[in-house]
């Protein structure tokens, strides 16, 4: 499973944002569970900029949890360039996502 948020940066640009930030609500039973949030920006074929924050890490089995992480905007964006976050499974257990917010400063 993959929840995903994809645009092109041109309002990042405009509005001078230089941190994003991914908040969610999580849930999962197995602790062999593994899942990450990305923010990847490319242009064209070309990736700009990839990182990934592992996020069961900070949240125990059986509960509930709120997770926020920021990634840094990188400085020489071009406003056809392109931006994808997104929270992957990596594991082949169950993992609850409920929301998925993006914050732009």
């Amino acid at each position: 499973m993959q929840l995903c948020y994809f645009n092109n940066v041109e309002n990042i640009i405009k509005d001078s944002i230089r941190k994003i930030y991914v908040e969610s609500n999580l849930y999962y039973e197995d602790p062999e569970a593994a899942a990450k949030v990305v923010c990847n920006f490319t242009r064209g074929t070309e990736q700009i900029s990839w990182k990934a924050r592992y996020i069961l890490n900070s949240i125990a089995p059986n509960k509930w949890g709120n997770i926020i992480f920021a990634f840094n905007v990188p400085k020489n964006l071009k406003k056809d360039d392109k931006i994808k976050i997104f929270i992957k499974n990596t594991s082949k257990s169950t993992i609850y996502i409920d929301g998925f917010t993006i914050y732009m400063q």
